[in-house]
């Protein structure tokens, strides 16, 4: 599952015996605890100075993500 740590993300959808699979694969690795919070609720962004590192601001979504 996906926690606060992963900034790596990649999924796949394949068509097999008219059904539709997706599998994803989260990095960096981790071993984190089952239960643990996955994200902290923050304010949305509503410019690219919102937002820290190297990112930019999704104003209509309010996240900030790699370009």
């Amino acid at each position: 599952m996906v926690i606060d740590t992963n900034d790596r993300m990649g999924c796949i959808i394949q068509d097999c015996n008219n059904s539709k699979y997706v599998h994803c694969f989260y990095g960096p690795r981790t071993r984190e605890p089952m239960g643990k919070v996955i994200y902290e609720i923050g304010t949305p962004c509503k410019k690219n100075s919102h937002c820290t590192g190297n990112v930019e601001c999704l104003v209509k979504e309010g996240l900030c993500t790699a370009p």
